[in-house]
C-alpha cells in the first residue's frame, strides 16, 4: 500500500471529500480516554458525555482509540460502537475527528479502515 493510499484510507470523518493535508491539523487535539464501569465493560453512557465534555472546552480536535483510550482492551464490537457514537457525536460540531486504525498486521488494519468506510467514519 503506498502512502497516498494510506493517507486516504485514514483520512478522518471531518475531512471533506478532499485529501487531508497537515496544515488540517493543528491546535489541541486530545485522545479519548475511555471509561469503563467497575465490571471492567465500557461504559457507553460516559464515553457520550466525555466526547460532548471535550468538545464544548474548545479543542481543535479529537482522535478516537488511542492509548489513552486503551484500544487494546476492546474487541472489535466495542471498537464499532463506540466509533459510530463517536462519528455521531463529532459530527454536529466543528472539531477535527479521527478515529484511528489500531490493528497491528496490515491485513487486519486494512479490513478496519474498510469496516470504518463502510460506517462513513473515513472518506
Amino acid at each position: 500500500m503506498t502512502t497516498s493510499q494510506t493517507d486516504t484510507l485514514l483520512a478522518p470523518c471531518s475531512a471533506q471529500k478532499s485529501q487531508l493535508k497537515p496544515t488540517d491539523i493543528f491546535g489541541v487535539n486530545p485522545i479519548v480516554a475511555m471509561p469503563f464501569a467497575d465490571n471492567g465493560a465500557v461504559d457507553i453512557e460516559s464515553f457520550k458525555q466525555l466526547v460532548e465534555h471535550l468538545i464544548q472546552t474548545g479543542c481543535h480536535g479529537l482522535t478516537l482509540f488511542g492509548i489513552a483510550s486503551e484500544f487494546y482492551k476492546l474487541n472489535q464490537d466495542e471498537k464499532r460502537t463506540l466509533a459510530s457514537w463517536f462519528q455521531v457525536i463529532t459530527s454536529k460540531s466543528q472539531v477535527f475527528s479521527c478515529v484511528s486504525i489500531t490493528e497491528h498486521a496490515t491485513e487486519l488494519a486494512v479490513q478496519q479502515a474498510r469496516e470504518y468506510q463502510q460506517q462513513a467514519l473515513i472518506v
